[in-house]
């Protein structure tokens, strides 16, 4: 009858230290833990007449498990800054994560037991970096090295008693992934000239990943059958990367920059359900050169301008879909190369104060992707990337006032646009369009004195119906929705 309940819980400890007058030492700790459910999935199910009635109802679906999220995570780091001279700092950070989910989610939307899911992940990952930074006159130099260590163990499960009996009532896989990364880097920014900054960048990186305990199993009641041995797999890579670019400040308030940066995504495994270990091969990297001259400009006091053109142009693009068919089962997701892609796009927002006390912001996007050549059956050459509207606005309009020498009030209304686009990539199915909307929201609080806020908000006030996802599996198409109108409010205290 009722889902998303959220319940989360957080907190940060940081301590400051300055044993002596060079060394300054900072450590983060923190933790936290989630006991929220997860929200329904609406599906279009293709296996049952169940869903019917509530096709046009997005915020009514059927489920056959309780849905939840139950993370608990922890972490620190330690950074330690020694100021060796005016000129020259040496900077180490040591950091450490632990995660671990236990995840329970109804896919097919309805009553009956069809892939419903359960995963328990587990990651825990290491990390030091070590980092000298000089500075002296016209000259910024950065450079250093990093290391990192982490560990990904994944079991996930699928009920299948509705869909597969002939297997049982599950089907799941596991895996255990393993990667150690090095790299080296330098930073430096040259003012070549009183207005004019040169920016150069270089990183080297190197990855190994040992992906192993990989399988998948099938049974019941807890007695399952592993339908080939557990294997092990290993990837490994090398990239150089770097970035340069020029600064030009004709005016204090004014910076018109270019650049030219080279990145990468590195390839790896995924743990994605298969019955045929022969499919088990890593993906490759993706990378990417990038374009971009832009302007940030504070034209009067009170209005500041920020544009910026773009160029990126993708190799071996990695994308995440419905781009393997499992004979027996259907359509199955997974991470895999789709080939070559560009992204052409524009953006700009204005900041203005026309009066004291009233604040408006406006921004603009607009982009153009595209696949220019596909190495994937089903992505066709000249396909508009996923999750990118051509166009998006978005504007904010606030107002505060003193009612009394300690008493504020403030009024702020704010919307965004984003036009039409595809959330899946294979074909663009029109099952997979979203059309352009607009969300329009409303605030109002008081303020007393220095320490306490009241408020209460109107999120999407025209109760807008729209899509956040849409995903294919075997049992149809899901669709999750945005949140209907919701009103809120809040109270809030800052210690002092």
């Amino acid at each position: 009858e009722k889902v998303g309940k959220v319940n989360r819980t957080s907190g940060r400890l940081q301590l400051a230290w300055k044993p002596q007058g060079d060394v300054r030492v900072l450590l983060n700790a923190h933790a936290g833990y989630e006991r929220s459910e997860e929200m329904l999935n609406h599906v279009e199910n293709v296996t049952t007449t169940e869903n019917l009635p509530y096709l046009n109802k997005p915020y009514i679906a059927g489920s056959s498990v309780d849905p939840e999220m139950n993370v608990d995570s922890f972490g620190g780091s330690l950074t330690v800054d020694w100021t060796i001279s005016p000129a020259l700092t040496l900077t180490s950070i040591s950091a450490y994560e632990n995660y671990d989910r236990f995840n329970v989610r109804d896919v097919d939307g309805t009553s009956l037991v069809q892939l419903d899911y359960t995963a328990h992940n587990k990651i825990r990952q290491f990390s030091q970096e070590l980092r000298l930074n000089y500075v002296s006159g016209d000259i910024t130099l950065i450079g250093g090295a990093f290391y990192s260590h982490d560990v990904v163990e994944a079991r996930d499960s699928y009920s299948i008693i509705d869909f597969l009996p002939s297997l049982g009532d599950t089907v799941g896989n596991t895996y255990r992934q393993r990667t150690e990364a090095y790299a080296g880097f330098l930073h430096a920014e040259w003012t070549l000239a009183p207005k004019f900054t040169l920016i150069g960048g270089l990183r080297y990186t190197h990855e190994n990943k040992l992906f192993n305990n990989v399988t998948t199993f099938f049974g019941s009641n807890g007695n399952y059958i592993d339908v080939f041995p557990a294997l092990s797999r290993s990837y490994s890579t090398s990239r150089v990367s770097g970035k340069i670019g020029l600064n030009y400040k004709p005016v204090d308030d004014t910076l018109i920059y270019a650049s030219i940066s080279r990145g990468f995504k590195s390839g790896g495994f995924q743990g994605q359900l298969t019955f045929d270990p022969a499919v088990i091969t890593p993906f490759n990297d993706e990378s990417i050169t990038a374009y971009e001259v832009g302007v940030k400009s504070r034209l009067l006091p009170n209005l500041q301008f920020n544009a910026a053109i773009f160029d990126y142009e993708y190799h071996d693009a990695q994308f995440y879909g419905p781009i393997f068919n499992e004979p027996g089962i259907g359509v199955l997701f997974g991470l895999a190369n789709v080939g070559n892609a560009r992204v052409y796009g524009a953006e700009a927002d204005i900041i203005w104060r026309p009066v004291s006390g009233l604040d408006l912001r406006f921004g603009v996007g607009t982009i153009d992707t595209k696949i220019i050549k596909s190495i994937v059956a089903g992505v066709a050459d000249g396909s508009k990337l996923p999750n990118a509207p051509e166009l998006t606005l978005n504007g904010l309009m606030r107002y505060n006032w003193a009612l009394s020498d300690t008493i504020k009030a403030d009024i702020t209304l704010s919307g965004n646009y984003q036009s039409s686009m595809a959330f899946d990539v294979v074909l663009n199915p029109p099952e997979a369009l979203n059309d352009g909307y607009f969300v329009g929201n409303s605030e109002v609080g008081l303020t007393f004195g220095e320490a306490w806020r009241a408020s209460a908000s109107v999120k999407n006030i025209f109760d807008k119906r729209y899509k956040t996802q849409a995903a294919v599996n075997s049992v149809g198409w899901g669709y999750g929705y945005g949140p209907p109108r919701t009103f809120s409010v809040n109270l809030a205290y800052k210690f002092h």
